[in-house]
């Protein structure tokens, strides 16, 4: 979401990423930060969000090209899209099969308790 102000929308967004823990410091690094937008190159963003760690490592790059990007926003309000929302689809009813009755296989007589017996003579 961009705002009609670049300097807002890049503030807004600075406020999403940064991990400065420190109050103090992070309203020192975001002014120093805004300054260095008006007349610096991704390549020199991407060194200072590196030596200052403002954002987490690797992600240096793609936050210099967004700072960029919303810098250069022009002061024109962007007007809003409309999200219209899916129609909820119902899901197909899956069909039950009717449970199988549980085969059952003959019993033989019953096993004297000789056998058992015999059984554990072998181990």
């Amino acid at each position: 979401d961009r705002s009609a102000h670049p300097a807002e929308a890049v503030s807004a967004y600075l406020e999403t990423v940064h991990i400065v823990t420190d109050e103090a410091q992070w309203t020192q690094r975001r002014a120093e930060l805004l300054a260095l937008l008006a007349g610096t190159a991704a390549e020199g963003i991407v060194a200072w969000l590196t030596e200052h760690r403002v954002v987490f490592p690797g992600c240096e790059r793609e936050v210099a090209e967004q700072l960029l990007t919303l810098a250069s926003v022009q002061v024109e309000p962007v007007p809003t899209l409309q999200l219209i929302k899916p129609a909820r689809v119902a899901a197909p009813k899956l069909e039950r099969k009717p449970a199988r009755e549980p085969l059952v296989f003959p019993r033989r007589e019953a096993v004297p308790d000789e056998a058992f017996t015999q059984q554990l003579a072998l181990f």
